[in-house]
Parts: C-alpha cells; structure tokens; sequence
C-alpha cells in the first residue's frame, strides 16, 4: 500500500520544457491515489440505537475531464466532471451479536476550478463542486437469520481541494491534489430496523492527463 501511495507523487520529478505553457482547452485524464473514509453505521430499532464507526483507508482510482479558459493573463478558470472507485470498507459488531459491513463504492462528482499560473508551466488552482457517492450495507443479524438486510444506495454531497498541474509539453500535464467530500446520511432500512450510513473522505490523488 506504501508503494501505491507513493506514485501520485512521481510524476513531479518530470523535468519540463523551457518554454511558456498553455493551460486552456478540453482535458482527460486518469487519476489514482490514497483514500481516507471516515465511515459509520447507525443501527436503531424499536427498543434501541447503537452506532458503530471507524476511519479506513483504501486505494482510489478513476478518471475527470474538464474544459479551462484563460479569464485574466495567468488566471484559469474551467469545469470539470468525473468518477472515481474506492476499495476502502469496514465491519463492525453492533450490540454484541449483530454484524455491520459497509463498503465505498462509486463516485460521480461535478465541479469547478480556478487557478493562478506560477512561472512558466505550473498551476495553482482550488476546486469544488458536487458529489453522489454510492454505499452498500450489509447487516448480519445473527439472531434472526431472515431479518438480514443487504442493499446499495447513493447519497449526495460537496467537495472541496487544493491542487497543483505541472505541464510536462504542450499538450501532457500531471496533477496532484487533495480533495475532501462531505456526504449525507444514507438509510437502509426493513420492517424491524434501520441503519443509516454516514460517511465522509479525504483523498491524495495523483493524475497524468493530455490537453486537446
């Protein structure tokens, strides 16, 4: 994991060319990176609430297109749209003899960016847009082998980042940024029971991208 944590940032050793870069035009890139999830589940029923919850971390990985435009000499401002997967997951026993297992999936996010050029082929710039993360549940109830509930669901929120692209030619760039999502409570429920997910994560993500 060490090692995989390691490559979003060998791209910054690249040596650049001499000569002013351009940041503006279409975008696609692929991103891979470290993921922090601060995960938790609620369970309550009739008589009780119990929550159970846990920092994971895991490997992300994904892909972003964008469109950016020059609004100012050395000033970008663009767009920006992407999904990305995650492995990271955590069990918990819950009041002792009930199991509760929740797993990051797939997330679609949307946003903008703006940046201040630095030098001859570096960009600053700061994110932030919208997110729909998708959780699954699984929730082992060992005293009633029925009343086990399993199911998936999406849950929206915000995120926000600082980053750094650094143009390698005119037309192939790699970037490497930190982004943190805010998401809303997700809820599971059955007859019996419910159990809601929460959830937010932090990333470290590394991309290397060409310029149309």
């Amino acid at each position: 994991m060490k090692s995989a944590f390691l490559l979003p940032f060998a791209f910054l050793t690249i040596a650049t060319p001499a000569v002013a870069q351009d940041f503006q035009g279409i975008r696609a890139e692929g991103r891979l990176g470290y993921d922090w999830n601060g995960l938790a589940a609620a369970y309550a029923d009739a008589g009780q609430t119990v929550q159970a919850d846990n920092q994971e971390d895991g490997l992300v990985f994904g892909a972003e297109v964008g469109y950016d435009f020059q609004v100012a000499p050395g000033l970008i401002l663009g767009g920006y749209v992407g999904v990305d997967f995650s492995d990271a997951d955590f069990c918990r026993q819950i009041a002792g003899v009930e199991q509760a297992c929740l797993e990051v999936r797939r997330n679609l996010y949307v946003g903008i960016r703006g940046g201040a050029q630095i030098g001859r082929s570096t960009l600053i710039y700061g994110k932030a847009g919208y997110s729909n993360g998708q959780a699954r549940v699984n929730f082992d109830d060992q005293q009633d082998l029925i009343d086990d509930l399993v199911d998936s669901g999406s849950r929206n929120g915000w995120h926000f980042g600082l980053g750094v692209e650094q143009n390698f030619t005119r037309n192939f760039y790699g970037k490497l940024e930190f982004v943190h999502t805010i998401y809303s409570d997700l809820d599971f429920a059955n007859p019996d029971y419910t159990v809601t997910a929460e959830g937010n994560r932090s990333q470290v993500v590394g991309s290397l991208g060409l310029r149309f």
